[in-house]
């Protein structure tokens, strides 16, 4: 489908294109619609909620990276296209839920939230960010408008959905520096270098830093019997990746 007429602001198409897709959509159950251009956020948001319910929508940007996701071979390449998709996705997501929100309001709009980062196949345990993966965090805002009461009522609700949840007031700092200190844990604050026996053991070891911490090189002796490997990650990783590193031996 095509339109001659200049770009409209609000959803990318004319209103009577966007009618004409739905049409199509439904008639032929279409799963995925894709336009050939750049959608900004609104024009996302208000073209998809024009659609059949269930109707994903891809700008050619969304597409290159879902292309570029199915072509990489090794794990740090996979790790770069979910970083670049998770940032191109954030601010498209509309559903937020906060403190606020009723309790069944709450409920209902973390489920969503969960259920974008697994449609991202993004583990409930883990998020990847920065190439080192941290425990998901979820953070309640606003609980300066509740009542102590109400304050346990919202954290009991968002219990149900994500373990753990903190609350937080960012207008008069309640929590803040919890949530500094929570969020500081996940990050790779210790940059360490470790070496080992060229071996098959030594390439798993590799990987598993991969998996881990943020490599910052890999270079091997002249002779190709020995590979170092800088990088940096949490102390609990440099330890075990020490520990992994000494199980190769010399």
């Amino acid at each position: 489908m095509t339109q001659v007429r200049a770009e409209d602001p609000g959803t990318h198409l004319g209103r009577g294109k966007v009618e004409q897709l739905a049409a199509r959509v439904a008639e032929t159950g279409a799963g995925v619609v894709v336009v050939d251009g750049e959608l900004t956020p609104s024009q996302h948001h208000d073209l998809s909620a024009a659609l059949p319910d269930g109707t994903r929508v891809h700008d050619r940007y969304r597409l290159i990276l879902a292309v570029f996701g199915d072509q990489a071979g090794t794990r740090r390449a996979q790790l770069q296209v979910e970083l670049a998709r998770l940032k191109y996705d954030l601010p498209r997501m509309r559903e937020s839920a906060d403190a606020s929100d009723s309790p069944n309001e709450l409920r209902e709009k973390l489920r969503v939230s969960l259920d974008v980062l697994d449609a991202q196949d993004v583990a409930h345990e883990t998020v990847v960010t920065v190439l080192n993966k941290i425990d998901r965090l979820t953070v309640l805002n606003k609980i300066d408008r509740l009542d102590a009461e109400e304050r346990a009522e919202r954290l009991a609700a968002a219990a149900e959905v994500a373990p753990s949840p903190m609350a937080i007031s960012a207008r008069e700092g309640t929590n803040l520096d919890r949530l500094v200190t929570r969020i500081g844990e996940g990050l790779p604050t210790e940059r360490a270098t470790i070496e080992m026996a060229n071996r098959n053991d030594a390439m798993a070891v590799v990987s598993w830093l991969y998996d881990h911490a943020s490599v910052a090189d890999v270079s091997y002796e002249a002779a190709g019997d020995r590979v170092a490997v800088a990088f940096a990650a949490r102390p609990s990783i440099v330890e075990r990746a020490r520990a992994k590193a000494a199980d190769v031996g010399e």
